[in-house]
């Protein structure tokens, strides 16, 4: 529709003031407020004031209309007595009462008292209401969020997203300038109002109570790290020791599972087999040594079936010739044999080392038998076996003494000429008697002579009879 000058009639028709065109039938009737929207070329019809609809016309003037309708535009005003159809739309700073809005674009409108009751209608604001609507705060510069951004505020009126910090007590804000790498991290203050995540240290002096600690190292001798247990299997497994009790001084560390362990009194199971050992203050309880080249040394030895024992512990190192006497019922010592009156056979083999210094190291043949005793000798019967070759000593003799060789306490002597020969010799010599200066009680019976054996391999053995007399 070319410009024409139309005039309003009876609230029903616009008639064109020009000639060649014809008018625009109106339908309906018009109520206060109704605006004309056209619904072709040359029909329109009078409805509300709202999206969509038409310009409101003013009955009391004409109105000057420069270009064609289409369908769902409306006449709006482009001057006094002037208008156009144009698309609907909403000023700036227009004023929408409980309107209902399709698929609107609106350019810095105020809604007041708008409802959105449709789930599926979206509304994207630039911003938040604050201050029950007396004030607000703007996201619309913000760049869009990740996974985990929570909008913080960057003036009282602005916010972006962000990653999310900790806000300190002392301070306005605590920045975090790095995001977590995994587990076990921890803030570590780097700036004034920032912070990074780093790997947990502990500063030297630090006290810990009841931590985990996962591959820490200590570096210094003086600290002293309690633990619950012990790892095995290269630290695949564990034996814990946090339920035992506190051990005694010697107590040995006693798995009880396999993953347990408790301290106890070192033992040995029945029937253990030991080889080489050696063992200190221990209890052995039914074992069998099946190794004769194992020697064993005891304290003392079971009685009574094993409810007693006699301890040889305290006693001196024996001679040869001692018996083991009892002191008291539980106790021993190595003493010479003390049955007075009873005839004795000592016998003792000396060897060619011996003799060859047999003057100045007299051979014990009976030990010296103790206090208020003394040694009778009765008879004595060597044996000589040759070996290779003989003695040389022919002023010599094998002599018995008292203690050692000394004069006056020859006692009987053997044929020294049987003891040099190159075949094995026979001497029976009976005590010869003698007297002595010196006391000889609790003195040794010895074998001596004036001057040592040389030359010779061959070794006497000499069988003495004696008793022990009580004085």
């Amino acid at each position: 529709m070319s410009a024409s000058t139309f005039l309003v009639k009876n609230n029903n028709e616009l008639f064109c003031l020009s000639a060649n065109i014809g008018g625009v039938f109106i339908s309906g009737t018009a109520s206060a407020g109704d605006v004309l929207m056209t619904t072709g070329p040359h029909t329109a019809i009078w409805g509300p004031n709202e999206p969509g609809g038409a310009t409101v016309v003013d009955t009391a003037e004409t109105l000057v209309i420069t270009n064609a309708s289409v369908a769902g535009q409306i006449l709006t005003g482009t001057g006094a007595g002037g208008a156009q159809w144009a698309a609907p739309t909403i000023p700036s700073g227009s004023t929408l009462v409980n309107a209902t809005l399709t698929n609107p674009t609106i350019t810095t409108p105020t809604i007041t008292g708008a409802v959105a009751t449709a789930s599926s209608n979206n509304l994207i604001a630039r911003g938040l209401f604050d201050s029950s609507g007396a004030g607000s705060v703007s996201t619309y510069a913000s760049t869009a969020p990740t996974t985990g951004s929570v909008l913080m505020a960057t003036s009282p009126t602005t916010a972006v997203w962000s990653t999310p910090s900790v806000i300190d007590i002392g301070e306005s804000q605590l920045v975090i300038q790095n995001a977590t790498t995994g587990s076990g991290k921890v803030l570590t203050d780097s700036a004034s109002g920032q912070a990074t995540w780093t790997t947990a240290t502990i500063a030297s002096g630090s006290t810990i109570t009841n931590p985990t600690l996962t591959g820490a190292i200590i570096t210094s001798s003086t600290n002293n790290v309690l633990a619950r247990g012990l790892f095995t299997g290269s630290g695949s497994g564990s034996v814990s020791t946090f339920a035992a009790t506190a051990p005694a001084s010697g107590a040995v560390l006693t798995a009880t599972g396999a993953s347990a362990a408790v301290w106890s009194t070192p033992s040995l199971p029945s029937g253990s087999t030991i080889t080489n050992p050696t063992i200190t203050g221990a209890t052995l309880t039914t074992s069998t040594l099946t190794d004769p080249t194992d020697n064993v040394l005891a304290r003392g030895l079971w009685d009574s079936s094993g409810s007693g024992s006699v301890s040889t512990y305290a006693s001196t190192a024996p001679t040869a010739g001692y018996v083991l006497t009892a002191t008291s019922g539980t106790t021993a010592v190595w003493a010479p044999p003390s049955a007075s009156g009873s005839v004795l056979t000592a016998k003792v083999t000396i060897n060619s080392t011996q003799l060859a210094t047999i003057h100045g190291s007299a051979v014990t043949l009976v030990a010296a038998p103790g206090a208020g005793q003394v040694l009778i000798p009765l008879n004595s019967y060597a044996v000589y076996t040759y070996s290779t070759s003989p003695y040389t000593n022919a002023s010599n003799s094998l002599e018995l003494y008292y203690g050692a060789y000394a004069l006056d306490s020859d006692v009987g002597d053997l044929d020294s000429a049987a003891l040099l020969g190159s075949v094995n010799a026979y001497v029976f010599a009976p005590s010869g008697g003698n007297n002595s200066a010196t006391d000889v009680s609790n003195m040794a019976l010895v074998a001596s002579s004036p001057g040592n054996f040389v030359g010779g391999l061959g070794s006497i053995t000499v069988y003495l009879q004696y008793v022990v007399m009580t004085l």
